[in-house]
């Protein structure tokens, strides 16, 4: 037989580009196995608006329970739902999921009592939730509900002046009762403190949002003994107001100063805010303020607060002014701020210099183990104090971070840190703020200098050619 052909040179060529085929498809298929094996994503659009948030992908990755999503959806329409199961399971093994077609599979429809298309159903051992959206926050909530060991209940006190909890004017707190109920949180309004001889067993925090009177002393015996059982607090007290609890937070090494803070810092200006009401951009690598990083919170008319680290709490100052702050003593100058007309000046030897702290937390042993072994979720004392309460209102809730402040300081209270987490951004939105000297200078570059040298280039080179 012959095989000169093999010596040829169209089987030379032929050869390579034969071996060059099986490479390709070689590499093809390790590249699909590693792809298979080692999944990964990339969400290229801006804001991450394809990708669940950081606060949906921290529950996932600390879930101790495995929960299946059923989501009964019409052939047609299971596009709507797949990619969002696809991608809660994607971030952890203890979710899986299942598009079932109720039409095509009536028993199973009727096994789950669905009575609407588009209903999804997650389960936990015996529990069960039942979300009709397709939307990231609901489902993250139903998940969040359906493994959920014990209800969590949200006490706010009332009696005393403090901002009106189901309000919707713009001293109202509405805005944030609304997220705490998001977060599948139970909230207990008109909760006087005065008629209770004991704290409610099923109270998992308690929150004092800007008391305007004192307290009873035999409200701060209850707050206190509450606290050393292991209670937790959240606590927002404005200045030049006693609330009474003086001597309860000092048993904690936290101190509310009889001052109010003044940052003369400019930032504030940007949004048209005074001196009276400091932006803070400081903050303390602790797991309310970590994710708060490059944001800013603003208050207004705040007190500074501070703690001390000591044997019996350790304590943390989590939010913090700039250096062009300082705390003011003069109390009257605060009637004179209000108005618009009122003028302060540092003063080396009664003020503060900046920067100060604005909000404190603090973990303490319990004091009093029988009450803390009778509820697990009381293992540690938890107190959150923060200088102000107009940061929480309807006004400012929305603001940059003051609103992932509040929500972040209740889920570390209540030892759900897996939810803290800047909430999700709308995408696309990135202002740029300048101060009037930045666009007036912005303005001359662009109407002048650059047009200028532009027209004076052209000159030299019709002078050169001349």
């Amino acid at each position: 037989m012959n095989f000169n052909f093999l010596k040829g040179k169209g089987f030379k060529y032929g050869s390579n580009a034969f071996v060059s085929v099986l490479i390709f498809l070689g590499i093809l298929a390790v590249a699909n196995f590693l792809s298979n094996k080692y999944r990964h994503r990339f969400d290229m659009t801006e804001g991450g608006v394809r990708s669940l948030s950081n606060e949906t992908v921290g529950l996932l990755k600390e879930m101790k329970k495995d929960v299946k999503m059923v989501a009964f959806y019409r052939q047609n329409e299971r596009s709507r739902i797949e990619p969002l199961l696809e991608d809660y399971a994607y971030h952890t093994k203890r979710v899986s999921y299942e598009i079932v077609d109720p039409d095509k599979n009536p028993a199973r429809a009727k096994r789950y009592n669905i009575r609407q298309y588009r209903t999804t159903v997650l389960e936990c051992g015996e529990r069960e939730e039942r979300v009709i959206a397709e939307d990231e926050k609901v489902l993250t909530n139903a998940l969040i509900k359906v493994t959920r060991d014990r209800e969590k209940v949200v006490y706010f006190l009332t009696g005393h002046g403090e901002n009106e909890l189901n309000g919707r004017d713009r001293e109202g707190m509405g805005v944030a009762k609304d997220r705490i109920q998001e977060l599948n949180y139970v909230v207990r309004d008109s909760f006087l403190l005065a008629r209770t001889p004991v704290m409610p067993l099923d109270c998992s925090a308690l929150v004092v949002a800007g008391p305007k009177k004192a307290l009873f002393p035999a409200e701060t015996d209850l707050i206190r003994a509450y606290l050393e059982g292991g209670g937790k607090a959240l606590i927002l007290l404005d200045p030049d107001v006693d609330s009474g609890l003086n001597e309860v937070l000092a048993a904690y090494q936290v101190k509310a100063g009889n001052d109010f803070v003044v940052d003369n810092s400019g930032i504030g200006g940007l949004f048209g805010l005074d001196a009276s009401m400091p932006v803070a951009t400081n903050y303390a690598d602790h797991e309310i303020t970590r994710k708060l990083k490059g944001t800013m919170t603003t208050f207004m008319l705040a007190r500074s607060v501070s703690v001390a680290t000591g044997p019996e709490a350790q304590g943390t100052e989590i939010v913090k002014t700039s250096d062009a702050s300082w705390a003011e003593s003069d109390l009257s100058a605060i009637r004179g701020m209000r108005g618009g007309g009122g003028q302060v000046a540092f003063d080396p030897a009664q003020d503060r210099r900046g920067p100060i702290s604005l909000a404190v937390a603090v973990t303490a042993q319990p004091k009093t183990f029988a009450a803390a072994a009778s509820d697990p979720g009381r293992s540690k004392t938890r107190l959150v104090v923060v200088g102000d309460s107009d940061f929480a209102t309807n006004q400012f809730f929305k603001f940059q971070g003051n609103g992932d402040l509040f929500l972040n300081a209740l889920s570390w209270l209540l030892e759900e840190e897996d939810l803290i987490a800047i909430r999700p951004r709308d995408p696309g939105f990135n202002p740029i703020y300048l101060t009037k000297q930045q666009g007036t200078l912005i303005s001359y570059l662009a109407l002048a200098v650059i047009p200028g040298l532009v027209f004076a280039a052209g000159i030299a080179v019709w002078w050169r050619r001349r």
